[in-house]
């Protein structure tokens, strides 16, 4: 008894493991964790700011409606703009946590606007060509770790008011062509004190302002 009991618990653990898996099928229904998120996502509109298609179209990432996010819809999005909008009823300040997003894989744009994200990791995102990274209306950005590993189509990074961002890797970037960090003041300023831009030999534009930058290669550019 005990044998098949044991079998039983292993058989129910398996399964358990296997539900617990979503978003495999283009029509599974993508699970969210920060439903500030979900909610920014479901916002979107062919007359808002916040998505638009492959086609580069404005676009409502809910295409059937049902008030969920399928794999399909979420695939369909070739730039999410999850920055503040004054003029909408739902903001980005309070993202929290991005699980769900690792869906959007033929993302080319991504602008956030975050206070409360501590990490951000993009590495699903091989087809991503320009990243805007802000603070929000309630402080600087908290992020710490901001993976962006081996996005060699990266063309563009915008990082505004990171100050706890103490390091960031560029150096399989081939493609990378411009580069900005900037501070809003001395004052507020923080983030990394070396940056090594010498193994991105696209690169055509650098904007460093109130930075700690001490130390900064640019001897291949």
């Amino acid at each position: 008894k005990s044998f098949f009991m044991k079998k039983f618990y292993l058989l129910l653990v398996v399964l358990m493991g296997f539900g617990s898996v979503s978003g495999q099928n283009p029509d599974d229904i993508i699970v969210f964790n920060d439903i500030n998120f979900k909610i920014r996502l479901l916002f979107s509109q062919y007359s808002t700011n916040i998505a638009q298609n492959l086609n580069g179209q404005p676009t409502s990432i809910d295409s059937n409606g049902d008030s969920e996010i399928q794999v399909s819809e979420a695939q369909n999005i070739s730039r999410l703009n999850l920055s503040e909008n004054p003029s909408s009823l739902y903001t980005a300040t309070q993202l929290t946590d991005l699980t769900g997003l690792s869906y959007f894989i033929n993302l080319q744009t991504l602008n956030i606007t975050s206070k409360f994200l501590t990490q951000i990791d993009l590495s699903p995102f091989h087809n991503l060509k320009y990243l805007y990274l802000s603070s929000s209306q309630q402080g600087p950005m908290q992020l710490s770790l901001l993976n962006i590993e081996g996005l060699q189509n990266l063309k563009t990074i915008e990082i505004y008011q990171a100050p706890m961002l103490t390091s960031i890797e560029l150096n399989d970037l081939l493609y990378l062509e411009a580069f900005k960090y900037t501070f809003p003041n001395l004052a507020s300023s923080g983030g990394f004190t070396e940056l090594d831009l010498s193994q991105n030999p696209s690169l055509k534009s650098v904007e460093l302002k109130y930075t700690q930058i001490a130390s900064l290669d640019l001897s291949e550019c």
